[in-house]
């Protein structure tokens, strides 16, 4: 056999080998299934799963499969290793290195959750701490906050600092952060605009009208923690006109 082949065979096999085992260790409560109230607690499918056009993305033929692997495996699936549970499933489907993205993932989280706890003097590590603001998060979910407050600010800073109202994002906030998100980094994104502006205030980056200089300082942190991993951090589609990497790229370069 050519090398071509065993080369893409390893690496997609170590993709699929990953999304399974997530997938398998994945709370029922926190599936797509579960969540569009396809299935119950118990993994049981309901009426809707069969009428409601959603399960075409949410309940999947890949999502039954995993379901059933679930029930004949038992309590073995807890002897399944842990170290992607709290890898973003999007990021695993585009194939990211996670060995170089890691690093970065849990930079980003320990700069966007220290604005909960740090006066603003004392931030910039980005030492990511257990549980540091919100003890009911998962570790996927703050990572999807933290990206999702990350491109939030990016969306702020193109509009020349300005933090737009909620009924003026009303129609765009889907768009221009939560899809922007995942169109530029590979993650799911998670949260509301009140959730995601209620967070920021709080940690007195922004106010109601503008980015104040410490979420400008926050957002050229993140940008040059983006910028350890460049490579693999954005996604690769270029062509997407909400993909912001280059919008990240060129606010790395800020020397303040």
């Amino acid at each position: 056999m050519a090398e071509i082949y065993k080369q893409t065979k390893q690496a997609f096999d170590q993709n699929v080998y990953a999304y399974l085992v997530k997938r398998l260790r994945e709370p029922v409560e926190d599936t797509d299934a579960y969540g569009c109230g396809f299935i119950d607690e118990r993994g049981a499918e309901t009426q809707s799963a069969s009428t409601n056009a959603n399960a075409k993305w949410a309940y999947t033929d890949l999502d039954k499969l995993i379901f059933f692997m679930k029930s004949a495996m038992g309590s073995a699936v807890d002897t399944l290793p842990n170290v992607f549970d709290w890898i973003d499933s999007l990021a695993i489907m585009n194939q990211v290195d996670l060995v170089k993205n890691v690093p970065v993932y849990r930079k980003v989280i320990g700069l966007v959750e220290e604005i909960s706890y740090l006066p603003p003097e004392n931030r910039g590590e980005g030492k990511m701490q257990p549980n540091a603001d919100d003890a009911s998060l998962t570790m996927e979910q703050r990572l999807q906050r933290a990206f999702t407050c990350a491109q939030f600010l990016m969306h702020c800073i193109i509009n020349n600092g300005t933090v737009q109202s909620e009924n003026f994002m009303a129609n765009t906030f889907d768009t221009d952060v939560l899809a922007a998100t995942e169109a530029t980094f590979n993650i799911r994104s998670v949260g509301t605009y009140r959730d995601i502006v209620d967070f920021l205030k709080k940690g007195r980056v922004i106010d109601y009208a503008s980015v104040k200089p410490e979420g400008y300082a926050l957002a050229v942190r993140i940008a040059k923690a983006l910028m350890t991993s460049a490579d693999t951090i954005f996604n690769k589609d270029l062509t997407n006109s909400l993909n912001e990497a280059k919008s990240w790229r060129t606010l790395s370069t800020y020397a303040g």
